[in-house]
């Protein structure tokens, strides 16, 4: 007897991507931590999902989907009211469908939380894809509960007050980068096309499938970058070929040669694979540590073939992300097993389990090539029992196949980091720029060469530069009209040797930040070269060498509509020189005269 589809937990949806995260220990296969997120997003913003439309480019080759968010409280890249326009891929247009599993569900109507990254262009999209977006679900008593994808599967819940606490109380770094961010820039230009609009953008069923076969698949004539064009060629074909001759299944698909990679679009009557995200539709990962290795779907008819209860694909597509190169786990046997995967989607398959549902210890499911995240562990282009029995039901040959019996088999540990990567964080020493400490997203502020996580002065772009702790006071007053004058005189070792330099006047707080560059051509400096003094219209400067290793710097500002923007809780005042940084947190309290606000922040 036929198997029904629910007895085995074969899962049929449109188009799956393939979430990953390092593979470097038992506990792996986890999204990247809160913390990395919100220091690597353009943007953290709590949101009402206000409009959904979907545009089909005028030869129907790809569909983009936009979300608009109405801001209710931003936290890092925009502030409440504003509007943000997401573009995701995939959507449906009259009959013509095409979708990414893996992609962020919005509803119209729902506040989210949503970590936002610009996709080049101008345009915006989730990061990480579904990782990305926190659902809200509002109490009865007003509070707010946010919903996230969990480190290794299943989703954790937090309250909203909690989540907030700990974009602020986090680490300093993670303050740092949520604090300094800057405002995004005005969204791209409304997408062209034909259009519609949705209630909700979110994955679809019934199943699908090919019905022409064989079906043709093209790799990407220029290759992977690090590995090459013969190794793409390998890959592409020996992972296509394991979905080939299995008993029960009359599927067929063929290598054809190569062509120009064209990205995540429709491919009328074959599969394309494109390395590298040759159009950036896919989220750069965080560095080694986690990300979508891949993605891979189709587009389908909008109604069931007749006389079967399945869409027919028409075309399918799959991109492998850039910026995984140099990862030590980025060689083609592991690139093997991700195409295998992805091709597993275009043909029609969900995964064997997914990250949000839930934890499973069944070792028939988690071994599957289709499971959610790479194993790793040396398969390649080849397929497990599980993934032998969804090609034998989905692609019946007329027999009568009945599901596999599962064997459990142990979930391989992924070998560890290679000797060369002294610190284990999944970057080789020799491409490390902090070989003796783990910083897998090798940040780099200041672009001096030498990682955040061990450089003494991650402002100045010398990598010899130095940076000290501020001390002292700065005021802001704000009158009625919502004009300021502020006030910051700081000092800080050693002395500045030439005071005559460019120097840079940064003030950010949680609410925003306010930069100015005070140009050193324009510093008159006395004889003896100890004081320097710049006037320009509503901005003024003093510089002063004192006691023999400190230098006084005041800045003022009057009259500047902006600087009411900045004023909070605290206060982070950075100066920085071509060859030295002082920077510090400014505790503020404001009170409330009867003609002007005034702010008072002193260094901790």
């Amino acid at each position: 007897m036929r198997p029904r589809q629910g007895e085995w937990g074969l899962a049929l949806v449109v188009a799956v991507t393939f979430v990953f995260a390092a593979p470097a220990a038992a506990t792996t296969w986890i999204v990247p931590d809160p913390d990395e997120m919100a220091k690597s997003a353009d943007a953290v913003v709590l949101a009402t999902v206000e409009r959904i439309r979907s545009v089909a480019e005028f030869d129907r080759s790809k569909i983009t989907t936009e979300v608009t968010l109405h801001v209710q409280e931003g936290y890092k890249g925009a502030v409440a009211g504003e509007r943000l326009v997401l573009h995701e891929v995939g959507g449906r247009v009259g009959l013509d469908t095409q979708w990414a599993f893996g992609s962020p569900e919005y509803r119209v109507g729902e506040t989210v939380v949503a970590y936002v990254e610009r996709a080049g262009r101008g345009r915006l999209r989730t990061q990480h894809m579904a990782i990305g977006k926190l659902d809200a679900e509002i109490l009865d008593d007003g509070r707010v509960v946010l919903s996230r994808i969990r480190k290794g599967g299943g989703r954790s819940r937090q309250m909203l007050s909690s989540f907030e606490r700990g974009l602020s109380l986090g680490s300093r770094r993670a303050r740092g980068a949520v604090r300094l961010a800057g405002r995004l820039q005005p969204n791209a230009p409304r997408l062209e096309g034909i259009s519609q609009a949705q209630a909700n953008f979110r994955l679809m069923e019934p199943g699908s499938r090919w019905f022409d076969l064989p079906v043709e698949i093209w790799g990407d004539v220029a290759g992977d970058r690090s590995l090459g064009k013969q190794a793409g060629d390998r890959i592409v074909e020996q992972g296509a070929e394991a979905w080939n001759g299995h008993a029960g299944s009359e599927f067929d698909v063929q290598y054809q040669g190569n062509k120009k990679g064209p990205g995540f679009v429709c491919n009328p009557g074959h599969i394309t694979v494109s390395f590298d995200d040759p159009k950036e539709q896919v989220g750069d990962p965080t560095g080694c540590a986690g990300g979508a290795l891949a993605v891979g779907g189709f587009c389908a008819t909008a109604t069931p073939r007749s006389g079967t209860p399945y869409r027919e694909i028409t075309g399918g597509a799959v991109v492998f992300n850039d910026g995984w190169n140099g990862c030590w786990f980025w060689n083609e046997t592991n690139l093997k097993e991700i195409v295998t995967h992805e091709v597993g989607h275009t043909i029609g398959f969900a995964h064997s389990w997914d990250g949000h549902m839930g934890s499973t210890n069944d070792s028939f499911i988690t071994d599957a090539t289709m499971f959610w995240m790479a194993h790793f562990d040396g398969r390649g282009g080849s397929l497990r029992d599980y993934d032998k029995g969804a090609i034998a039901y989905l692609y019946d040959d007329g027999g009568q196949p009945s599901p596999p019996t599962p064997t459990p088999t142990p979930t391989p540990t992924p070998p560890p980091p290679p000797s060369n990567d002294a610190d284990g964080d999944g970057v080789s020493n020799a491409q490390d720029n902090c070989p003796d400490m783990p910083n897998s997203l090798q940040r780099d502020a200041d672009d001096d060469g030498l990682g955040d996580m061990c450089d003494a002065c991650d402002s100045s772009s010398d990598p010899n530069a130095v940076c000290s702790s501020i001390e002292g006071i700065a005021r802001i007053v704000v009158n009625k009209k919502g004009k300021a004058n502020a006030t910051v005189r700081v000092h800080f070792p050693p002395w500045i040797q030439d005071l005559d330099q460019d120097f840079d006047v940064l003030l950010a707080s949680e609410n925003g930040s306010y930069a100015l560059t005070i140009p050193g051509d324009e510093i008159r400096v006395n004889g003896a070269g100890t004081n320097g003094k710049y006037q320009s219209g509503l901005v003024s400067a003093t510089l002063r060498k004192y006691g023999g290793n400190a230098t006084r710097v005041t800045v003022r500002i009057r009259r500047d509509l902006e600087i009411p923007d900045i004023v909070g809780e605290d206060l982070t005042v950075r100066l920085s020189f071509p060859e030295h940084s002082a920077s510090g947190l400014m505790s503020c309290i404001t009170t409330n005269p009867e003609k002007r606000f005034v702010t008072t922040c002193r260094a901790e």
